[in-house]
Parts: structure tokens; sequence; C-alpha cells
């Protein structure tokens, strides 16, 4: 049995945990999921991860600083990273490490997109879990 590469989604709504989590479960990854960014960043530091989905606005550590601290830590993984936010405001002159990104997608983010941004992005590590796309996926994510 493949051991399937693992996405780390941070995101603080329930909600959008489970849709993302179903998502990339469909697109055939392993989705690791947490709320919290200073937990995100201790699970980075532990393991590696094929992508990083990264919310934004988030309570104690915002999707910010943990670009921030990425940048520092883990830069290799800033390449892999999808911001998805609501947050219409944000610019790279509040945070240069969005500079950086694979991908900086506004919520509600378009399923195909998503999906089409995250094979992208997991294709630089490994190759393909399978042949699974996105088909059937038009759910948005919404708030």
């Amino acid at each position: 049995m493949a051991i399937l590469p693992e996405i780390l989604i941070v995101e603080d709504d329930a909600a959008t945990q489970m849709l993302l989590s179903a998502v990339v479960a469909r697109l055939g990854f392993h989705p690791t999921v947490t709320g919290d960014g200073a937990a995100a960043l201790s699970m980075i530091a532990a393991r590696p991860f094929a992508v990083l989905l990264l919310d934004i606005l988030m309570p104690k550590m915002s999707g910010l600083d943990v670009l921030r601290q990425l940048k520092v830590r883990t830069p290799e993984l800033m390449a892999r990273t999808i911001v998805l936010t609501v947050a219409t405001e944000v610019t790279s002159r509040d945070c240069p490490e969005l500079l950086e990104i694979a991908a900086f997608l506004r919520k509600p983010v378009d399923i195909d997109v998503l999906a089409t941004t995250i094979y992208a992005c997991a294709d630089s590590v490994s190759p393909r879990p399978d042949e699974k796309r996105a088909g059937g996926l038009e759910t948005t994510i919404r708030r």
C-alpha cells in the first residue's frame, strides 16, 4: 500500500476544514488539519508536507505570521504554499513573503482552480498519487 503525500490544512473555520479535507482526500492526498498557526509550525518542523493550504485570518497566530516564520524555518515549503483567504486588503506590502508562495486564492475559491494548484505544487516534490481529477468538485468554499 502506497503512502499518500500529505497536505497540511491550516484553517480555523470547522466547516471549511471539513470541505478542504474532503477535497484534498478526493484528489488522492492525505489531509492533516489544524486551526492554529503555531501548531502548524510545530507540525511542519516534525515532518514534511507536500503542500501547505493556509488561511490568513486566524486567531492567535495569523497566516501572515506563519509565512514569516516559514520563510526562516522551512523556506523550501514557501513555493508549495497556497494561501486561501477572505481578506481583500492583504498585499505584498503587508507581507513580502506573499511574493514567494505558489498561489493566493480568495474565498470562495473555485475547486477546480484549487485542485490544479495543489497538483502543480505537489508535482514539484513527488508524482501525483493517482490520476484523480477535480471533476465533480464544483463546490465553492463559503464563509
